[in-house]
């Protein structure tokens, strides 16, 4: 999914969607995936975590880390930004077990098709 993928189906979903806004907050997700599930496992040297936001101006071509069918995640994880900016706290809880489901799914899905990088022993 591209961000301006999430954009069109967060405003499908009636929010109002800022896309600096969206970027950043998907650019914030990114990097937290990143840094506590990719790169503690092989591959990550394949994968390039891109910046999704260049000054005051959102790169909504940019490819999100997770892949279809774990992509929904960040459509509950925006719509969960969207309701804690209103202050709508009781959907804003709702759409995060949404997210939070989602994306134990998705660390699933990570954790058994990329192996744990073992530590190097010195001798």
């Amino acid at each position: 999914m591209k961000i301006f993928d999430a954009i069109a189906k967060l405003k499908r979903r009636n929010h109002d969607a800022d896309p600096l806004e969206v970027a950043e907050w998907l650019d914030d997700l990114d990097g937290h995936i990143y840094n506590t599930l990719v790169l503690g496992h092989e591959g990550y040297d394949k994968i390039k975590k891109e910046k999704y936001v260049e000054g005051e101006n959102a790169r909504t071509e940019a490819v999100l880390l997770a892949p279809e069918p774990y992509s929904e995640m960040y459509i509950h994880y925006l719509e969960a930004q969207s309701y804690y900016r209103e202050g709508d706290y009781e959907r804003y809880n709702n759409a995060m077990s949404l997210y939070n489901a989602a994306r134990a799914e998705f660390d699933r899905y990570w954790i058994t098709t990329h192996s744990l990088i073992q530590p190097r022993v010195r001798r």
